[in-house]
């Protein structure tokens, strides 16, 4: 059989065809369905009520620069029901909805960066409302939406964590009303349930953000066309004080981890089973599984056989726990050591799976010697169980085995220990109980600053004869060592040096430019290497569309580390399409407490499911050539002062909880990139930290990629405070990359790199270093590929999702049918017939209704679905040029450096978001300028902009350049405190009459100056 994945090849700066098919897929398989009682769900062939306005306005992604990918179009649950064939809704509580929503418009925030709400206003339900929805259905569906992002926790507020006082009052009137009620939650974050206590609910499904596709996802889901088999990535307990981390989350000056080890299930299986509503890797199904569980020849290898026993087809997940003796240290009560999903099984068909793990997957780390020996790995002597579970509460069988001697996995350093003093929770055993007793956290024993300098590297010395570029080390004829010999102290300094966001010198839009970024960089032969936000699919500030993912939570939810692979090998090839090498992404942070506002980028409380979803993520993309970059290292668990707030934890929880994600990443999947948090840990900010980048990641995990900082970020080292000045501390630690700044040649940040060579405290041999690491990854690159026309053997990964042939509606093929892609609106009259042709023995199922048919293709691994119908949904864009008249044009200055001004109180277009004040015009969110251009010489043009914002300097404040519809370039900068800054990027002209326009993609900034300059 084979993998269809082979069918998709780049295009040129367009979206993946099909690859939002694999994504909606992929978002299926998320839904975790939590309660279904008196089998409510699946619903099929029935009328149903829809309820909240979310139907409309569903969730694709939480904000920031991990949710906003811009995308053609994004599926409701509304527009998915409507064509669903299975049920018929109630189409005039649809024109209710619709009729309210044109006086109570979608609010999107003020377009400022983080500006968005949590949630939406909900309309108030009439009894003539409800009356006429009782009449046509016992059903309802109850829609609830939350957004947060970065720079923007979650709040215990309402709203947010809390239903609103109007989704309190929507949910108590549909409850009291309908038969037969169920809740949809569009949420990137656990949020409180309680109100499932105090209302007839009898179905729950949690449906995360799932992309683009998301709406039609959670029709599927809804209806029964597949069968719900996601798995909780969390612990969903009854209230938030439960959570271990309530007390310190959100710390202004310092986040203290005194919950240490214990977090998620890890303490709530420990100490309070009772406060857990739902537990971590609970799901329920449409159907039912029998396992028989066999220990193989192979130490911790579990052979499963899985066999549906139920009605409806559907897929299992079993998950591997290991519980170990208290010993010395103290240890949760379980710990997840393994999983596997089985195939898509119909009834009475049946599945063999395997888990397989090793002692290191469950051992606990001694930092001061207890067991033995200081800064080890540990497994203490005693009776160990392995549990195979359907989830952390509910197990299938067991198996037991005895450590007779206390053993050594594993030797370390001491590393990134507090020197803040502070107690941390420990396990005790009282009467056969755990109960919760503290200790004190150790403390760091000794200086960075003697372990740097105790192992600094060895200056090279310049031994090429010749100038040697970066093609002679790629093709052996010269040693990475002889060839960074050659850079002089300039060249270093300027090669640690990202340039962004919005670089002119690669895809426009995208986060950052790295390599070679300086003509003299580029003489040595470094390509410019491009960088892209983010884990739910590539984002461009230029506006430019990509394939927008489902989150984070959603694909851990999965359990699915093939499905993942599989997603992200097309998104390799769809960044390949945008011609961009690295993206920022998988998102790996623990969900330490529920109310962070970016647990929707991230997986999962649990170490091991992040770093089997990362290393599948990682490895899919590398399988196309691009690879990803591990965020954030480390202990990045909060929004709310994410630059400063000092991440205080032991050793001991670093390593097993914080750090093991990343590290299984780069053991496993071999990463190559990874990005350091903003936050300091113990004291020394991430970006600086020796280590955490050098002794842990690069000695002991063997790491052998870049790391960069985050955009902006701060350094220091034991003697100072943070600062984004200071490189120094950067370079030492082995974070290679500064991200970002505007102009690497003339050091627009003003960072210290060449004044500490200047006074001897960074040495020449710490910048060699990292070129180094900078050169390999350049070396492996896609723009050093394309730079010298090296071919790449695509290796795609197996995945199997049947295929259509053609489609056939009253006998006509679909028009450009693919059978990658499967949504086709066409032009026929209600109740067409369909022939669904296929060339492979797969069993195919039509569903119909008079504008829609829906083909389910089964090949017995997996499952797909085409939808054709006659209702139209998809929304194109608007041009720009539709909008404008051309009767006013400005000629350009086409001799050397000559400027044209163009007059900002004059333009040909402006639309209602932007206002002039004063000869300056600001911008709102979406807001467009347009003029009309003459030129008579082809060339390239620079674009000067004078700009203020009254944001802070953490806001991204993107803004396009726009010829005709399509965008030439994209500028972003950051907030200016209100203060005037200059502003420049390039673009090519070509002769003739041409619409120059700026579009706004953030609401605050102010420009005062607007020229053209042809250069030379």
């Amino acid at each position: 059989m084979k993998s269809y994945l082979e069918l998709f090849k780049p295009l040129e700066m367009k979206p993946l065809q099909g690859l939002k098919d694999l994504s909606r897929i992929a978002a299926t398989e998320g839904i975790v369905l939590l309660k279904n009682d008196k089998n409510v769900l699946p619903l099929q062939n029935v009328k149903i009520n829809v309820f909240g306005r979310i139907q409309t306005n569903y969730y694709k992604s939480g904000t920031g620069s991990g949710g906003l990918v811009n995308v053609d179009y994004t599926t409701s649950i509304l527009e998915a029901l409507l064509e669903n064939p299975l049920v018929e809704l109630n189409k005039t509580l649809v024109n209710t909805y619709m009729t309210w929503e044109k006086e109570h418009p979608f609010n999107a925030g003020s377009g400022m960066w983080a500006s968005e709400p949590w949630s939406q206003i909900e309309m108030t339900l009439s009894e003539e409302t409800l009356q006429q929805a009782k009449d046509f259905s016992d059903i309802a569906v109850v829609c609830i939406g939350r957004t947060a992002g970065e720079d923007k926790d979650n709040s215990l507020s309402k709203g947010s964590y809390y239903l609103s006082d109007l989704e309190s009052e929507m949910i108590q009137k549909v409850s009291s009303t309908f038969k037969k009620v169920i809740v949809v939650l569009n949420v990137g974050n656990i949020i409180d349930l309680s109100f499932m206590d105090q209302n007839p609910i009898q179905g729950l499904l949690y449906v995360w953000h799932g992309g683009q596709e998301g709406g039609r996802t959670v029709s599927d889901i809804l209806t029964g066309v597949f069968t719900p088999s996601g798995k909780l990535p969390d612990t969903i307990a009854y209230r938030v004080e439960d959570y271990p981390s309530t007390a310190h989350f959100g710390g202004h000056d310092e986040n203290i981890y005194t919950e240490d080890i214990y977090v998620g299930y890890r303490y709530f299986e420990t100490f309070k089973p009772e406060a857990v509503r739902y537990p971590f890797g609970f799901g329920l199904s449409y159907t039912s599984f029998d396992y028989h569980v066999r220990q193989t020849n192979r130490d911790f290898e579990y052979e499963i056989d899985v066999k549906n026993i139920g009605n409806f087809a559907g897929k299992a997940v079993i998950q591997a726990y290991v519980k170990a003796p208290q010993g010395l240290l103290g240890k949760p009560a379980k710990t997840l050591v393994g999983f596997v999903k089985s195939a898509l099984l119909q009834p009475g068909e049946s599945d063999t799976v395997y888990i397989q793990f090793d002692k290191y997957d469950f051992a606990s780390y001694d930092e001061v010697g207890l067991t033995g020996k200081a800064s080890t790995y540990v497994l203490e002597k005693g009776y160990y169980q392995v549990t195979l579970s359907t989830d952390v509460k509910t197990d299938i069988t067991f198996f037991e085995f005895e450590i007779p001697d206390t053993e050594i996995i594993d030797t370390c350093y001491e590393a990134l220990r507090p020197i803040k003093p502070f107690n941390r929770l420990k396990a005790s055993v009282q009467n056969g109980r755990f109960i919760e007793s503290y200790e004190p956290t150790p403390i760091r024993t000794y200086k960075i600053k003697d372990r740097i300098e105790n192992n600094l590297p060895k200056e090279i010395q310049h031994t090429c004869l010749e100038k040697r570029n970066l093609i002679d080390v790629y093709q052996h004829k010269v040693s990475l060592d002889a060839f960074v010999s050659q850079l002089s102290l300039t060249e270093l300094a300027e090669l640690v040096r990202g340039e962004g966001m919005s670089s002119p010198k690669v895809t426009p839009g995208t986060a950052s430019a790295f390599g070679g970024v300086t003509e003299k960089l580029q003489a040595h032969g470094l390509p410019i290497a491009c960088c892209s936000d983010g884990p739910s699919g590539i984002r461009m500030d230029s506006g430019m569309p990509s394939t927008s993912l489902p989150n984070g939570t959603a694909l851990a939810a999965t359990f699915n580390t093939n499905l993942l692979e599989s997603l992200y090998y097309l998104i390799g090839i769809e960044m390949l399409s945008y011609q961009i090498d690295i993206l920022l992404g998988p998102g790996m942070n623990i969900h330490r407490h529920p109310l962070c506002g970016r647990n929707f980028e991230y997986f999962s409380e649990d170490p091991q499911l992040t770093g089997d979803m990362a290393s599948a993520i990682i490895a899919g993309l590398q399988a196309a050539g691009v690879t990803g970059t591990l965020k954030h290292l480390a202990a990045n668990n909060q929004e709310y002062r994410r630059f400063d707030a000092d991440s205080v934890v032991s050793e001991r929880a670093l390593r097993e909880i914080y750090l093991k994600g990343f590290e299984k990443a780069v053991r496993k999947a071999h990463a190559k990139a990874i990005m350091t948090s903003y936050n300091p840990i113990n004291g020394i900010w991430a970006a600086s930290n020796y280590d955490l980048n050098t002794t842990i990641v690069r000695k002991e995990w063997g790491f052998k990629g870049i790391i960069m900082t985050d955009w902006w970020a701060k350094m220091n080292d034991e003697t100072s405070t943070g600062d984004k000045s200071n490189t120094r501390a950067m370079i030492q630690s082995q974070n290679d990359l500064y991200m970002v700044v505007v102009d690497a040649l003339n050091n627009s940040m003003n960072d210290n790199t060449l004044s500490s060579f200047n006074d001897g405290s960074l040495t020449k041999a710490e910048a060699q270093r990292v070129a180094k690491n900078i050169c390999l990854y350049l070396m492996d690159s896609p723009s050093f590929r394309r730079l010298h026309n090296i071919e790449y053997r695509f290796k795609a990964p197996h995945h199997f999702t049947p295929l259509l042939d053609d489609i056939k509606v009253n006998g006509e093929s679909i028009a450009n049918f693919n059978p990658l892609i499967g949504h086709y609106v066409v032009k026929a009259k209600n109740h067409f017939s369909i022939e669904a042709v296929s060339s492979e023995k797969h069993h195919i199922q039509i569903k119909k209704n008079a504008n829609t048919t829906m083909i389910i293709v089964n090949n017995g691994v997996e499952q797909n679905t085409y939808v054709v119908t006659n209702i139209e949904r998809i929304k194109t864009s608007e041009s720009i040029a539709d909008k404008v008249a051309m009767n006013k044009v400005v000629k350009v200055n086409t001799e050397a450096w000559g400027k044209t001004k163009l007059d900002l109180t004059q333009p040909l277009y402006q639309n209602d978001g932007v206002h002039l004040n004063n000869g300056q015009v600001s911008f709102d969110k979406d807001g467009l300028m347009s003029f009309g251009l003459d030129v008579a010489q082809y060339g390239k043009y620079i674009v000067e902009l004078s700009i203020s914002s009254n944001q802070s300097s953490l806001a991204q404040m993107p803004i396009s350049i726009l010829l005709g519809d399509t965008v030439a370039s994209t500028l972003t900068t950051n907030g200016t405190d209100g203060n005037t800054i200059h502003i420049s990027t390039q673009i090519i002209i070509n002769q003739g009459k041409f619409l120059f326009s700026l579009k706004a993609l953030r609401t605050g900034l102010t420009i005062s100056r607007l020229e053209l300059v042809r250069h030379q």
